[in-house]
């Protein structure tokens, strides 16, 4: 009876962390001890009962959470610091500022593209006579 106590309260500690976070990995880490504790449990079920049928589920489920926790970990490994963690609504409200701010920026420099005047191929200046030719004005 204490083993099942014990194996609830590391269950419930295990999804704060899974909800907690701050990374990535911490969730990895912390979903792949969930599994780890519910094939616990699943085993002091078969022990208390006296069941063998819970053998085939018990594979399996530690295969499944093997399997997923490598393919997370390749993933997340991939990924820089700042990529892994996920954002506080406040910190994602001021990326989107700076986005905001950096697009405003750009479609004011290239509004102001078109207002130039053509720029000479052999002098490098720029004027009213910039795009005629050097040969007098004759096309």
């Amino acid at each position: 009876m204490l083993s099942a106590v014990m194996l609830a309260a590391a269950a419930v500690l295990v999804l704060r962390r899974v909800e907690a976070g701050p990374s990535v990995l911490d969730r990895v880490v912390g979903m792949d001890v969930l599994v780890s504790t519910i094939l616990a449990a699943a085993v002091l079920y078969a022990a208390w009962t006296g069941r063998t049928d819970f053998i085939p589920v018990m594979v399996v489920l530690s295969l499944v959470g093997f399997v997923g926790a490598v393919t997370l970990a390749r993933f997340v490994a991939a990924e820089s610091e700042d990529e892994a963690r996920i954002l506080s609504p406040q910190e994602v409200a001021e990326l989107e500022e700076q986005q905001t701010a950096v697009i405003d920026a750009l479609d004011s420099a290239v509004s102001g593209v078109g207002d130039r005047r053509p720029l000479d191929a052999e002098t490098h200046e720029t004027g009213p006579g910039a795009d005629e030719p050097r040969d007098g004005g004759a096309r």
